[in-house]
């Protein structure tokens, strides 16, 4: 009995190379169908896949790679580790499975790096914007407050003392004279209350930042997706290139607006949105 025999490469269980025109195979499971080839007593000729494609279920019915040359009838059987799945089962006629195995999501490590601006990334642009425009509107309110009870002063000198005496606030180095009117101590005290929170939320941030660093959480295909400085590679017509097409439609759209992933024998790469990664 004579066996045609589709194959993909797919280190280290099949290791594939050219003798002569032949495709030979090696590792593992080529050890052990070597092994039942001789047992059962049949000879076989091997096929290699183009690009190595074990082969998922196309919109169009069809299968692709060596399950579309099992579907043709271009092969007798095809030998791989392949995954089982419902449409594979259901089919074609598939072996008792060797192993179970899970699929992991894995993120780069994250690395805290230091810099010179870091501390400024405690509060988000926004509330360092609030807090300037804060700072120019009670410097007019002041500077106005003072103009009408003192008509005679410079209104420059004034600007340029009000604006120190903000800052010092800020700094937590109090205030440099008395308020001189109702008016003035209403707004030196609400602006150094806020600013007392200000600062004692600023310093616990900071602290947290150097204590606690913070780390990148991938718990579910919503957080992947989500993250977009990672960028997911699925193996090209697999099985689990398959089951995300076919049953995570939202999570498939938001990840492949691309040209998907491209395999050759040893090396994968994807596009997402012009960015590539091998």
């Amino acid at each position: 009995m004579h066996l045609r025999v589709a194959i993909g490469e797919w280190v280290p269980f099949i290791n594939i190379t050219t003798e002569s025109g032949r495709v030979v195979m090696s590792g593992p499971i080529a050890n052990a169908f070597e092994i039942v080839a001789r047992r059962v007593n049949f000879t076989y000729t091997l096929y290699r896949s183009e690009k190595d494609i074990w082969g998922t279920h196309s919109p169009d019915g069809t299968w692709t790679g060596m399950l579309g040359m099992l579907s043709r009838n271009e092969v007798d059987i095809a030998l791989g580790p392949f995954t089982l799945t419902y449409g594979r089962w259901t089919s074609f006629k598939m072996s008792e499975p060797l192993y179970a195995d899970e699929v992991e999501i894995l993120v780069p490590v994250f690395g805290w790096k230091m810099s010179l601006f870091n501390i400024l990334t405690v509060f988000q642009y926004k509330v360092w914007m609030f807090i300037l425009l804060s700072i120019i509107l009670l410097l007019i309110v002041m500077c106005l407050s003072d103009k009408c009870l003192h008509p005679e002063s410079n209104l420059k000198d004034r600007l340029y003392k009000n604006f120190w005496s903000l800052t010092r606030t800020i700094l937590l180095k109090g205030c440099v004279r008395r308020p001189d009117s109702y008016t003035r101590a209403l707004l030196d005290t609400l602006w150094m209350l806020s600013t007392l929170v200000m600062s004692l939320y600023f310093s616990g941030m900071v602290l947290t930042y150097l204590f606690l660093r913070k780390t990148r959480q991938i718990d579910s295909l919503e957080d992947l997706a989500a993250s977009k400085d990672i960028l997911p590679i699925l193996e090209y017509q697999s099985s689990v290139f398959s089951t995300f097409r076919v049953r995570f439609q939202p999570f498939w759209q938001l990840l492949c607006k691309v040209d998907v992933m491209a395999r050759n024998a040893n090396r994968y790469s994807i596009s997402f949105n012009n960015a590539s990664a091998l």
